[in-house]
C-alpha cells in the first residue's frame, strides 16, 4: 500500500508538466537557432534536473508499493523525505525551471539583442516581449536597499520589473517598498559587475511611456 500516492501524484502533475513544456520547446526551436543560442539558454543546461527528479518520484513509489502482512503498518514518509530532500538541495535550479517553463523566451525561435538569458537572474522570467524593441522581466523574490538621499532613511523595495529597451539603449527598473504599496519608483537601471546603480528620470515623456509599458503589459 502507497501511502504517499497523492503526493507523488501532485509533484509528477507539476513537475512533469514543466519538464514536458520545456522539452517541447527545445524541439520547436533547435532546427531554427544556432546550437550556441539553444545551449545558452538556462532550461538547455538545466532540464536534465527535472528528468532525474521525475525518475526519483517514479522510485519512490516502487519503494512504496510493497506487499504483505504487515504492509498495513508501515510508514512510507522516509520515501517522502527523500523527494523533499532532492528538493531542497536543488530549490533554486527546480524554482527557475519552473520559470522558464512559463517565460517568453521559452520557445521563441529569434536570435535577438535582448539580455534574455544571459541577463536572467534567480526568481526572473521575460513577462512580455515584442520581439523588436521592449521586453519586460518580472521578479518572485528580488529585492533592493536603498537610502533616501534627502531624508537618509534605509528602506527595502521589491523589484516589480526591469524593462529593457533596445532603441533607446536604456534599462529601467520599477520598484516598490515592501511596507508601502503606494511608495513605487521608476528609475533607469545600469546593472553592474560588483554593484548595480540608478538613476532618476527626469524626461516626463519617457517616464509616462515606461509606466504605461508596465502597466499594460504586467
Amino acid at each position: 500500500m502507497n501511502k504517499i500516492k497523492e503526493y507523488t501524484d501532485n509533484e509528477r502533475k507539476i513537475f512533469g508538466k514543466t519538464y514536458t513544456d520545456i522539452m517541447k520547446a527545445i524541439t520547436e526551436i533547435e532546427d531554427y537557432i544556432s546550437k550556441e543560442n539553444l545551449n545558452n539558454r538556462k532550461y538547455v543546461k538545466k532540464y536534465g534536473l527535472l528528468k532525474e527528479y521525475i525518475n526519483l518520484i517514479d522510485k519512490a513509489d516502487k519503494l512504496a508499493d510493497g506487499k504483505g502482512l504487515f504492509e498495513a503498518l508501515k510508514s512510507d514518509e522516509k520515501y517522502k523525505k527523500m523527494l523533499e530532500d532532492f528538493k531542497m538541495e536543488n530549490i533554486k535550479e527546480l524554482s527557475q525551471l519552473d520559470n522558464c517553463s512559463k517565460c517568453a523566451c521559452l520557445n521563441c525561435p529569434n536570435e535577438c539583442d535582448f539580455d534574455a538569458c544571459l541577463g536572467c537572474r534567480e526568481s526572473s522570467k521575460i513577462k512580455y516581449c515584442d520581439h523588436k524593441k521592449i521586453n519586460i522581466t518580472t521578479f518572485t523574490s528580488f529585492t533592493l536597499d536603498l537610502t533616501d538621499d534627502e531624508t537618509g532613511e534605509d528602506n527595502t523595495y521589491k523589484v516589480l520589473a526591469v524593462i529593457q529597451d533596445l532603441e533607446r539603449e536604456q534599462k529601467y527598473i520599477i520598484i516598490e517598498n515592501v511596507e508601502d504599496e503606494e511608495d513605487k519608483f521608476i528609475l533607469y537601471y545600469y546593472p553592474g559587475i560588483k554593484e548595480d546603480s540608478y538613476g532618476e528620470i527626469t524626461d516626463e515623456e519617457e517616464f509616462d511611456y515606461i509606466a504605461s509599458m508596465y502597466q499594460s503589459h504586467c
